[in-house]
């Protein structure tokens, strides 16, 4: 998100169950563009992003 700009205003992580799967949930201060949900797509390990809005 740095090299764009963009910056975390909060981080959490946490998991589906014990010893499962990671799910990580960022809050931004500013719209995610698709190339940037497509940058973020090819980080080794990431299986999905979704961008949300509140």
């Amino acid at each position: 998100m740095g090299e764009h700009g963009i910056n975390i205003g909060t981080f959490n992580l946490g998991r589906r169950e014990a010893g499962g799967e990671a799910v990580l949930l960022l809050s931004v201060d500013q719209p995610i563009t698709p190339e940037i949900v497509d940058k973020a797509c090819e980080v080794e390990g990431v299986r999905v992003v979704k961008p949300l809005a509140f």
